[in-house]
């Protein structure tokens, strides 16, 4: 699926939800004739930083499940504003191993038309159906790692069953970037060996208390840092899915690179 870009994170608590979203707001403020979806599929509802109710993934189970086509109004039902589309992931947590990973394909296969772009954060666990099912549905994946050991030594502890499900990952992120930390970009490119190209830093942002307590991205709170890198990473996904950055909006730009 072409416009599906999918984001996982190798543990909790490394920004994988705060960065999807970010991403998907990031397009969708300065696309405006795009129309994006920000999918949490991950066994929570992870909806910190939205400021109002959102249709979940639980009220569509039963049409997922029976194999129903979502409806054409499913893109109305998960508006949020403008050309921005939420759905939330499971209210009720412990129900997440009720999910079969090819019923997630089929949901995602099934609403993905009514979208230029899907963005999906599959959380950090890659051992229930809402994650394998986005990550096997993915255009582009990216994992989302930390700056620091237990990080990437999870990642490499996890590779083999990673690889087993024959997940593949097209971009590495770390996430909270600190330039002097001695965890360094070239640090992971080596001891990853991975080509640099792929590898994407976004920088260590302190406000993550405020922003769960606003319901707010770090994008929304106009973090220039933060929002520059993510805007790079928007662009790459742009490039890559083929979508024309000619329609972008002029109005409420914080980028220089917009202005």
């Amino acid at each position: 699926m072409e416009n599906i870009i999918v984001f996982h994170g190798i543990d909790y608590k490394v920004g994988t939800t705060m960065l999807a979203q970010s991403v998907a707001q990031i397009i969708a403020d300065n696309y405006q004739n795009l129309s994006v979806l920000f999918a949490t599929l991950n066994g929570r509802k992870s909806c910190e930083y939205i400021r109002k109710s959102v249709k979940t993934v639980d009220e569509y189970k039963l049409q997922i499940d029976s194999r129903i086509f979502l409806n054409k109004e499913f893109s109305k039902e998960c508006k949020y504003k403008e050309n921005l589309h939420v759905l939330g992931g499971l209210v009720a947590e412990q129900e997440e191993r009720y999910y079969h990973p090819d019923s997630i394909r089929y949901l995602l296969d099934s609403v993905n038309e009514q979208f230029d772009l899907v963005i999906v954060d599959s959380g950090n666990s890659i051992d229930n159906g809402l994650a394998i099912g986005a990550l096997e549905s993915g255009n582009k994946n990216y994992i989302v790692l930390g700056q620091q050991e237990t990080s990437i030594s999870r990642y490499e502890k996890n590779c083999q069953m990673i690889n087993s499900l024959g997940v593949n990952f097209d971009g590495f992120i770390i996430n909270k970037y600190i330039e002097s930390d001695l965890y360094s970009r070239k640090y992971f490119e080596k001891r990853l060996n991975v080509d640099r190209k792929l590898v994407k830093t976004v920088a260590y942002v302190d406000l993550w208390r405020e922003a769960e307590h606003e319901n707010k991205t770090f994008v929304e709170m106009k973090n220039q840092r933060y929002s520059d890198d993510v805007y790079k990473i928007s662009e790459e996904i742009l490039r890559d899915t083929g979508l024309s950055s000619e329609s972008r909006k002029k109005r409420g730009i914080i980028w220089k690179n917009f202005m």
